[in-house]
């Protein structure tokens, strides 16, 4: 065993070692996200706006084919409606709360990339990520609530998110790129525990559209 991971340790350093094309990148971008679930009474939900962020590195295997691996921040949720009712069931207003999640991820993906100076991408990974805090905002005049709520101990801390993306980049100044990328992100683990909304279902989802910069470390 101990000989099976030595071996695969050397093939990975000697790979990038030997890689003819290498690249390290920042980027940013705005997020919007919901869940996808099974309660019914959450289906008055709505996208969330945030933000996410990302440093990156990129490595050809090929002149078309790439591994990328980041650290990634982002921040996501929903925005749900208490309703209120009258004594006949007419709805005569309502209020939102919002619920957030923020998560460290460590993206890693294949790139597909076609072009010379003008470049298309096409993406598609794997992401584990990790819940470093939780809460919700309720409206303040319901007293059972404080006006926001660390929920960070109850959900699944853990997740596991699959993400598919196109983009295009353009290569300026010989060792630098500019990229704008469009990501789908679909979480693969419910947030739901004994603690969470037992016997449900939660999932996170997002859409993402960042722009970012990199640098070529090798580009022979």
């Amino acid at each position: 065993m101990k000989k099976t991971v030595l071996i695969s340790i050397l093939v990975i350093i000697t790979t990038l070692t030997y890689s003819q094309k290498q690249l390290v990148g920042i980027n940013g971008g705005i997020v919007f996200s919901n869940i996808s679930t099974d309660m019914d009474w959450v289906n008055d939900r709505t996208h969330k706006t945030d933000w996410s962020t990302n440093i990156n590195y990129e490595n050809f295997l090929s002149k078309n084919i790439s591994i990328e691996i980041g650290i990634n921040y982002t921040k996501k949720g929903f925005i749900d409606y208490f309703v209120w009712t009258d004594e006949y069931g007419n709805e005569i207003g309502k209020d939102e709360y919002t619920t957030s999640y923020e998560y460290l991820s460590i993206p890693i993906g294949a790139r597909y990339t076609i072009g010379n100076k003008l470049k298309g991408i096409g993406m598609i990974g794997i992401s584990p990520a990790y819940l470093i805090k939780g809460t919700t905002i309720i409206p303040d005049y319901i007293e059972i609530y404080n006006h926001e709520k660390d929920i960070t101990k109850y959900p699944n801390r853990f997740d596991l998110n699959a993400f598919i993306g196109i983009g295009i980049s353009y290569e300026i100044l010989k060792r630098f790129e500019i990229n704008i990328n469009g990501i789908f992100n679909h979480s693969l683990i419910s947030m739901t525990n004994k603690d969470y909304f037992e016997n449900n279902k939660i999932y996170n989802y997002f859409y993402n559209i960042n722009i970012g910069l990199k640098y070529y470390l090798k580009n022979e």
